[in-house]
């Protein structure tokens, strides 16, 4: 007879496991993605670098991620169970949140249709102010004082 334990399936209880963390955190430094001159390896960073200025001011303006003790965009993910699966989520939400913060600013090119839907209601105006005018005119001239010479 055994008086101990062989197996982990003899033991009672829950099974205990050291928890692990798998949340991935991802900081971009403002200040440093927006030099102009550094040389970025662009096989090593996964964003656009160098962003252009406007981007990081908008970023530092609206952007929830940052942080403003560091002058950083901070942005964490813990949806998965895998560190690695965390961090390619949190490069890729970051790097869509660049992107918008980039085409906020964009103004589309206007296609030749509205440009000339444009151009019609444009003249559509000007020919009702002429309109407009004419009629104004045209009471103004009904009061004017006729004098005949006899």
């Amino acid at each position: 007879m055994t008086t101990g334990m062989n197996s982990i399936s003899d033991r009672n209880g829950p099974q205990l496991s050291s928890p692990v963390s798998t949340k991935a955190n991802v900081r971009l430094s403002l200040a440093a993605a927006t030099a102009e001159g550094r040389v970025y390896e662009q096989e090593k960073s996964p964003f656009p670098l160098p962003i252009p200025r406007e981007v990081a001011r908008r970023a530092a303006k609206e952007s929830p991620y940052y942080a403003a003790s560091s002058q950083s965009l901070l942005v964490s993910s813990s949806q998965s169970r895998s560190q690695e699966a965390n961090l390619e989520n949190a490069i890729d939400k970051l790097c869509n949140h660049l992107h918008s913060l980039a085409a906020a600013g964009l103004v589309g090119e206007t296609s030749s249709q509205q440009r000339e839907k444009v151009q019609r209601l444009a003249e559509r105006e000007k020919g009702k102010m002429k309109q407009l005018k004419q009629k104004r005119a045209d009471v103004k001239m009904g009061r004017k004082k006729i004098t005949t010479w006899d």
